[in-house]
């Protein structure tokens, strides 16, 4: 078993769907053990880079390096909940809204949000290179 799944299963139980509270901790806790995560982080100029950081049928975690300019598009994430917690740089989360105008969020470095399996978003780097770690479950 890897460190990082090690990590996980000392937090959260086997075969659990997380709730966004619990998918918003952990990713705030693992954001500062840092050695789990680190050593991944890689930046392209072109693109998003994604490193997969785990995966069971219950939690996906993810490690996201952006750089400015990258953008998300508009999706959602099927039948997963998710929480993002950004770990450098900042993110901008724009939410689409029926007959008004879309809603943005700056969310930066130290903080996170989190969304129900309904979330409509896109994200994009505007800034600088962000990193980011991402929960998803189921």
């Amino acid at each position: 078993m890897s460190d990082l799944a090690s990590w996980l299963r000392e937090r959260v139980p086997a075969d659990t769907d997380l709730d966004r509270p619990t998918m918003s901790s952990l990713a705030a806790e693992l954001a500062a053990t840092q050695h789990l995560w680190r050593p991944f982080v890689r930046h392209d100029s072109n693109a998003r880079f994604f490193q997969q950081l785990y995966r069971d049928p219950n939690l996906d975690v993810w490690l996201i390096c952006w750089s400015p300019g990258n953008d998300t598009g508009w999706h959602d994430h099927d039948l997963s909940s998710g929480a993002v917690r950004v770990v450098r740089g900042e993110l901008t989360e724009s939410c689409p809204r029926i007959g008004g105008a879309h809603t943005r969020a700056v969310v930066p470095a130290g903080r996170s949000f989190s969304f129900g399996p309904d979330h409509i978003h896109r994200l994009t780097d505007e800034a600088d290179q962000a990193v980011s770690l991402h929960a998803y479950s189921p």
